[in-house]
């Protein structure tokens, strides 16, 4: 086998749509928790580390979203966002 073929096959089928995970965050929890997130995990039949990262990329990147789009000054449309409530 040449080297291109078992590079090309050295992630598995499901690899995440971010990339390559190199950064690790290791977080003490309660038991309560840890039980809590395996079976959060169980229902869809994932890893309990995959089920960690998709809530805190769910939390993080939508606050993350909020946050962006409060703090852009002077870039509201004509909508229920815009200080005259979309009257000019």
């Amino acid at each position: 086998m040449d080297s291109f073929n078992s590079t090309a096959l050295s992630r598995s089928g499901a690899s995440s749509p971010s990339g390559k995970l190199v950064a690790r965050i290791d977080v003490p929890v309660s038991e309560e928790l840890e039980h809590g997130v395996i079976a959060l995990a169980a229902l869809p039949g994932i890893p309990k580390a995959e089920m960690v990262r998709m809530i805190l990329e769910r939390h993080v990147f939508g606050e993350l979203s909020m946050v962006r789009r409060m703090t852009r000054i002077g870039s509201f449309g004509p909508s229920e966002e815009s200080p005259t409530g979309g009257r000019g």
